[in-house]
């Protein structure tokens, strides 16, 4: 479907980061709302697409008729985000009450703190010309496997081995025209390890029976895993640990990252399977980054089931990383293949050790999740999941 072109003007208003603060006694009903990107405490990459969403919400809500966000952000960042957000990509659903009204616009500029101090008290106005909007259907695909666990008992529990297939696809061109955004570390490696699982599991069964699946979508929103826990192929309680795989990079080849890996009881079988191999398997060192709630971990997690994110080895989220994170010089050939082997085969052992413990993997005591946990399980009646 193609919408036709269009030209839209009118009255505008400047409301600084855009919270429900800044809306008192101002009316906005059928202006643009002008705001600052991110938030009083951060305004790189990451802020600006966590707040958007949010933003976009308490727009809506006040009868705005659209929200400009103007970021300052240093170029390679702002190529990033402009390339994420310039499409859009969604599972319809009509129930969806947080989905945006199909005339509200929401559009992003990379601005210099200079110009927003000129909005201030400013009376503001806005034109803007459109193309129209452009839609049509996609069809992808999770792709999943199963294998049965040898137990009597122990294979009606299922561990899932998972890892997104999907990358950023053909973006802007690097100096030497390279426009491929391959993903070699986002999420090839992930993808590798998953399929190790496999073959692994294939000649050597496991008690628990084995999930494997590969989510597509990721990198536009985890679509294939919020799609998944909402459409489970049998009941999504007999998964009973989520061994997810995914990363942007490495800078530390000593190490197995393992996101959220203090909040399972299965840490101490990942920690045994990475030291196997020589590498010391660590917690995440970059908690302001948020890593556990931007891979497909989290659509699990948040149903209740322990599901950590075991990654190449990384100490801190610093240039090493983003060289190649989301970038097209994230290829096959820059890649240390002595340590992933060792990664992989760290992964595949912590796998097979939490597959055939008698004791059942769940999260430690008052993790964030243990209530949904608690919940999905049949541990305790239903209780909300703690802030």
């Amino acid at each position: 479907m193609e919408a036709k072109g269009s030209d839209l003007s009118g009255e505008a208003i400047y409301l600084n980061f855009g919270i429900e603060e800044d809306y008192k006694g101002k009316d906005v009903n059928g202006k643009l709302i002008i705001v600052k990107g991110g938030t009083s405490e951060a305004s790189d990459a990451r802020a600006v697409y966590n707040a958007h969403k949010e933003k976009q919400e308490l727009a809506i809500k006040n009868g705005a008729i659209g929200l400009l966000e103007m970021t300052l952000l240093e170029e390679d960042w702002w190529t990033r985000v402009s390339h994420f957000m310039e499409e859009g990509v969604k599972i319809p659903d009509t129930k969806d009450e947080q989905m945006p009204k199909p005339d509200f616009i929401h559009l992003w500029v990379n601005s210099s703190a200079n110009k927003l101090a000129t909005f201030n008290n400013a009376k503001l106005a806005y034109a803007i010309e459109t193309d129209g909007i452009k839609e049509e259907t996609l069809e992808t695909q999770n792709v999943i496997g199963v294998l049965e666990g040898t137990d009597p008992k122990l294979k009606e529990e299922f561990i899932m081995y998972s890892a997104h297939y999907d990358h950023v696809g053909i973006g802007k061109p690097d100096a030497v025209g390279d426009s491929i955004y391959n993903g070699a570390r986002d999420n090839a490696i992930g993808t590798t390890a998953v399929l190790s699982m496999a073959e692994n599991i294939g000649k050597f069964p496991t008690k628990r029976s084995a999930i494997f699946i590969f989510f597509t979508g990721e990198e536009k929103g985890l679509l294939g895993s919020q799609y998944y826990v909402e459409h489970p192929i049998f009941p999504l309680k007999q998964i009973v640990y989520g061994f997810n795989t995914d990363g942007g990079g490495y800078n530390n080849t000593k190490l197995a990252t393992v996101i959220g890996l203090n909040r399972t009881t299965a840490q101490k079988h990942i920690v045994s399977g990475a030291a196997t191999f020589g590498l010391k398997a660590i917690d995440d060192p970059a908690p302001e980054q948020g890593l556990f709630d931007r891979s497909d971990n989290v659509s699990f997690a948040s149903k209740g089931v322990p599901a950590p994110t075991y990654s190449t080895g990384f100490d801190a989220f610093d240039d090493e990383i983003n060289k190649y994170y989301h970038q097209p010089s994230d290829e096959a050939d820059s890649l240390d293949y002595d340590y992933l082997l060792k990664f992989y085969q760290g992964y595949v052992l912590s796998g097979r050790l939490i597959a055939n413990d008698p004791e059942t993997p769940f999260w430690v005591k008052d993790d964030k999740y243990e209530a949904a946990g608690n919940v999905l399980y049949g541990k305790v009646p239903e209780a909300p999941i703690k802030n």
